[in-house]
């Protein structure tokens, strides 16, 4: 007879696990090995269930960050182009002040510079004289007069 069959009586002859006899140790260490292989199994899916819910609360945390600078961002775009906007509009208004009024602007200049020459001139002049001490109080007496 072989291992692990029951005689039944001149009948078939069954592996011992199907008659609920004993099973054989073979089979018990497979079983066992397969409850450790899914126990481990339950444990890395456990542990990698919990890491993909933190990496899911991540995710949510970036993509509100993300929408609140996007906000920022389009505010700070908004008030660029309004300064720009402005700054162009004062850029058209200093172009025409200078090239409509050029030439009153040469002049005025020109005119400014001519009277702070001469007052120069006459604060030299009063200082020489001060200096030399020339009296112009007596007047210069011509010959043919």
């Amino acid at each position: 007879m072989k291992k692990g069959y029951v005689d039944l009586e001149g009948k078939t002859l069954l592996p011992l696990w199907k008659n609920n006899v004993s099973s054989p140790p073979n089979l018990n260490n497979k079983i066992s090995n397969e409850s450790q292989i899914i126990q481990q199994q339950d444990q890395v899916l456990s542990s990698m269930s919990s890491k993909l819910e933190d990496l899911q609360v991540i995710a949510l945390n970036v993509g509100n960050e993300i929408d609140s600078q996007k906000k920022d961002l389009e505010d700070v775009n908004h008030d660029v182009d309004v300064t720009n906007s402005r700054l162009k509009k004062t850029m058209i208004k200093i172009d025409r002040v200078l090239h409509d009024d050029s030439d009153k602007i040469k002049y005025a200049c020109i005119g400014i510079l001519v009277l702070i020459i001469l007052v120069l001139l006459i604060i030299i002049i009063y200082g020489a004289c001060f200096f030399i001490k020339i009296d112009f109080s007596h007047r210069l007496q011509s010959p043919f007069l």
